[in-house]
């Protein structure tokens, strides 16, 4: 089941690239921020590759809400799902747990599984309290609370160096354009293998390039709907490799989605450290 469920998901993204050549999660950032998938009942964002989904599903039908619910969370604030509404399904892990006929002990083997949510434009029913707004937050504040080497010139992280490379703000044709680049390049810098210990010097155009550039670019896409940023990803010279990366293992968007959460996460850490006395 698990391996139809990757197939499955791999194969709507190849899709959408091949037809667009373009990432289907950068579509509307050119009008107005893509904000991130929400669940309002537990006021906690989805991660991973279920933010892949959920911005797909969104862009296809074009809900206007970033909001997710399962059937029965909906029905626990008062919202119900319009008739014949059907459900986007995402995916999570529950650990199974079999005996080990090496070691006569138990282990632990992650399966995938999946569940139906409904977005806030499939229901009916009064904004309750438990219903939160995004708002983006202060990326200055959030760039400067983390302690990296920035130095003058084309945009790049130097891997031997250690140290991320950027134009000034000026050079660019707006902010955005700006914190979408350094976003690019911070989640890159994440790698390094004093922090994530992910990134290493690969040849332009190997598998491993373009999956590290694959957890970028979406590392950074995930930053920009969180912060509001509305400007597009320098991907255009990827689509090619994107595309036979996931066309040779349709797992590889699934541990992509998961490294730039990772990414993102450890990104985070750095302004809530901050402004802990």
């Amino acid at each position: 089941m698990a391996t139809n469920i990757h197939a499955d998901i791999t194969n709507q993204i190849i899709e959408e690239i091949e037809t667009k050549r373009a990432l289907p999660w950068v579509k509307n950032w050119k009008d107005e921020p893509f904000l991130p998938p929400l669940n309002p009942s537990s006021n906690r964002q989805y991660n991973g590759i279920n933010i892949v989904i959920l911005w797909l599903r969104a862009i296809k039908v074009g809900y206007a809400s970033n909001q997710w619910l399962t059937y029965k969370q909906s029905k626990d604030i008062n919202l119900q799902v319009k008739k014949n509404e059907r459900g986007t399904k995402i995916v999570f892990f529950k650990n199974l747990v079999v005996d080990d006929k090496d070691s006569d002990e138990e282990k632990s083997i992650p399966m995938l599984r999946q569940y139906s949510v409904f977005n806030r434009d499939q229901m009916e029913g009064p904004l309750s309290d438990s219903e939160i707004e995004n708002n983006p937050s202060d990326i200055d504040a959030f760039i400067k609370s983390i302690d990296f080497e920035l130095v003058t010139g084309k945009p790049a992280y130097i891997p031997s160096l250690n140290l991320v490379k950027m134009p000034p703000i000026g050079n660019f044709d707006d902010q955005s354009s700006y914190f979408a680049t350094i976003f690019h390049e911070l989640i890159h810098w994440t790698g390094h293998e004093s922090r994530l210990d992910r990134v290493s010097c690969t040849e332009f155009g190997s598998p491993e390039y373009a999956f590290e550039e694959l957890i970028a670019e979406l590392g950074a896409a995930f930053l920009c709907a969180e912060f509001g940023v509305t400007a597009e990803q320098r991907h255009a010279d990827y689509i090619d490799s994107f595309l036979k990366l996931l066309k040779d293992d349709n797992k590889a968007i699934f541990r992509a989605a998961a490294a730039a959460s990772k990414a993102c996460d450890y990104l985070k850490q750095f302004q809530v450290q901050e402004g802990v006395e």
